[in-house]
């Protein structure tokens, strides 16, 4: 969670009004009343210098012979620059603590030291990866960036609540729609460019169903696309469904046996995804969502979109387009907003899978040499090193990036024998001593045992001036509250979704402040049961109050329950 610290220096003429107004100030901070910022306060009787230089412009002091700045120090040692043991930036988001000397570390994705703006992520199933990219895309959110994320998991719908996002569901009876036809196209280069991204689409969705793109496939693919643009150039729709409208026809034209058998088998793999095929409704209609908010997360349905299908292929192609139309957008609005480049998360479950064809790997070299001035910052999450043991061009990604995060990893040896553990410190140059404790990796269980008071992950950062990569162990914290918000759990998600009815007037649409209650009720130890106890004992009429407060009561009649209060 995100919590601010606020110091307030005091003025008045003599002590007896500077009493009048602390105490004013107090009741403001601690209080619950209207515009009272319901807060916890203290005095700090001894350092009200320090405190006062803290709260001038840049922490400066207005004293002309005095000019004293503030000093970021969170240990003695990190006052000292030859010392310094944290794997971080200088500044930036706060990610954790360094293991030993407990010295923060911070990460900065728009630094200038790093050498691109690439980042994985690698760790076994319920070691914190997910947690962690969900406990730095908030704080991202909050400095006014932009994130889209793609799971399997379904594990961001908390976070899209409180934050104001969207998710958006892939496969399944509701699927939303991705038309990858749409996108601009207002000028002859911008159709040109859609173009390109269509017919490269459709070559990823061919060679997944086993037909080798050959020039040929390329030149009817391409002929198709612009004719169907060309058609729907009046305000019509384009459509996966008028491509096959389109073969189909120019296979009765044709006079050559071979071209004409060539029209109808184009036509025929690509009939599961138009009309009434199989994905339709996925892939044949208008797109169904907005691009325009700051935060989006789509889940992929892992049982209807396996990651060994064509679909799912053709789909995270697709992503990528997304992803270039909302990083265009999120720049738009930082120019509208006079904030410069705007820092776009793109966070991706098994990113790996774009790598697989020679599309998206363009697309994420174009990333890796563009990315600083788009503002994109692309971060593949994965569970297996083997991954990229396998996967040549999984593999060069791994070499560009300049930041990786590694939890504890369940598997020892891939497919071909590869110790991945081996693999990566031969990649980064790490000591024997740095690869074994990549396979002890482990968090701390909190006092309660219903969570990890933090997870553990090693964290590589490489610049463009480094002679090597400056990496360490970092303990990534977990507070009951952010434990409940980003856990991805089957049985914790279950047990969250109880509480969010529970809490919520409308159990079928509940607010991002309910949702935010009721994990702030899971963090406090209350459970589902009693909270719907708690409800059915208020007196006829009376509504449960909007306030969650350790310090609230209830009235007659419910039981004594602190979360739940009459109005």
């Amino acid at each position: 969670m995100v919590r601010a610290g606020i110091y307030v220096t005091v003025f008045a003429p003599d002590k007896d009004s500077l009493a009048v107004r602390a105490d004013a100030l107090w009741g403001l901070l601690t209080g619950t009343g209207a515009g009272a910022l319901d807060a916890r306060a203290a005095r700090a009787r001894g350092v009200q210098g320090p405190l006062l230089r803290a709260t001038r412009p840049l922490g400066r002091n207005d004293a002309p012979r005095y000019t004293t700045y503030k000093m970021y120090a969170e240990t003695v040692g990190n006052a000292w620059a030859a010392i310094v043991r944290s794997p971080g930036t200088a500044s930036g988001v706060l990610i954790g603590r360094a293991e030993g000397d407990g010295a923060l570390v911070h990460l900065n994705i728009a630094d200038r030291a790093f050498k691109n703006r690439l980042i994985d992520v690698f760790g076994g199933s319920g070691q914190g990866k997910s947690f962690f990219v969900q406990k730095f895309m908030l704080p991202v959110l909050l400095r006014n960036s932009w994130a889209t994320a793609v799971d399997t998991v379904g594990g961001y719908e908390t976070l899209c609540a409180i934050a104001g996002g969207q998710t958006i569901q892939l496969g399944g009876p509701r699927t939303a729609a991705i038309n990858i036809w749409d996108g601009p196209r207002a000028t002859e280069e911008e159709l040109a460019a859609r173009v390109r991204f269509v017919v490269r689409a459709h070559e990823v969705l061919l060679a997944e169903s086993g037909r080798p793109i050959t020039g040929r496939i390329r030149s009817v693919v391409g002929q198709g696309v612009r004719a169907v643009y060309t058609a729907c150039r009046r305000g019509e729709t384009p459509t996966e469904r008028r491509l096959v409208d389109w073969l189909e026809e120019q296979a009765t034209h044709q006079e050559d046996h071979e071209d004409k058998r060539l029209f109808k088998d184009v036509a025929a793999d690509l009939y599961p995804y138009a009309r009434d095929g199989e994905h339709a409704a996925l892939v044949d209609r208008p797109t169904s969502f907005g691009f325009d908010t700051r935060l989006l997360a789509f889940h992929i349905d892992p049982k209807e979109l396996r990651p060994d299908t064509p679909i799912y292929a053709f789909v995270m192609f697709a992503m990528t387009d997304i992803a270039d139309r909302r990083d265009a957008l999120a720049q738009a609005w930082g120019r509208r907003a006079g904030r410069g480049t705007v820092q776009h998360l793109l966070a991706i479950d098994e990113g790996w899978n774009i790598l697989r064809h020679e599309a998206g790997q363009d697309w994420v070299a174009g990333i890796g040499r563009t990315g600083r001035h788009s503002g994109m910052v692309p971060m593949f999450v994965s569970q297996k090193l083997s991954d990229l043991t396998s996967n040549r061009a999984a593999a060069a990604y791994f070499d560009q990036t300049s930041l990786h995060f590694i939890f504890n990893m369940h598997d020892t040896n891939d497919e071909s024998g590869v110790d991945p553990r081996q693999w990566i410190a031969g990649k980064l140059r790490l000591t024997d001593g740095e690869a074994a404790r990549i396979g002890t990796l482990a968090g701390k269980e909190a006092a309660d045992k219903k969570r990890l008071e933090y997870a553990q992950m090693f964290m590589i950062r490489t610049t463009k001036t480094a002679s090597r990569p400056v990496r360490g162990v970092v303990n990534v914290p977990s507070s009951p509250e952010e434990a409940w918000l980003f856990a991805s759990d089957p049985d914790d998600k279950e047990y969250r979704a109880r509480m969010v009815r529970a809490v919520a007037a409308d159990p079928e649409h509940p607010t991002g402040e309910e949702v935010y209650q009721a994990v702030c009720l899971l963090a406090e130890g209350a459970t589902p049961a009693e909270v719907d106890a708690a409800r059915q004992a208020l007196p006829p009429g009376a509504a449960a109050s909007d306030d969650i407060d350790e310090r609230d009561t209830a009235t007659a009649g419910t039981g004594g329950a602190p979360w739940i209060a009459a109005r």
